[in-house]
């Protein structure tokens, strides 16, 4: 799937998407911005599967993924079910 400007409609409105991680087995996206939000999506259906409003006290600016699918941005860590 590719992103392109506008084409993200998940975070609230006027949003800017500053960090993207795509879970190991490539069907999971997980996407922050200066909304503060984190949310996990299907890549291939497009929906949304989890969304984390006021994740952090500030944008998030980095997500990173670890092999066994959790994954975590600062003062935030989950698992995926």
């Amino acid at each position: 799937m590719e992103l392109s400007e506008g084409s993200y409609k998940h975070h609230t409105e006027g949003c800017i998407v500053s960090a993207v991680a795509v879970l190991v087995d490539g069907r999971i996206a997980v996407s922050g911005g200066n909304d503060k939000s984190l949310i996990m999506t299907n890549l291939m259906t497009k929906e949304v599967i989890c969304r984390k409003e006021n994740a952090h006290k500030d944008k998030i600016s980095k997500i990173a993924v670890a092999p066994n699918g959790s994954f975590s941005s600062p003062a935030v860590t989950t698992q995926e079910s």
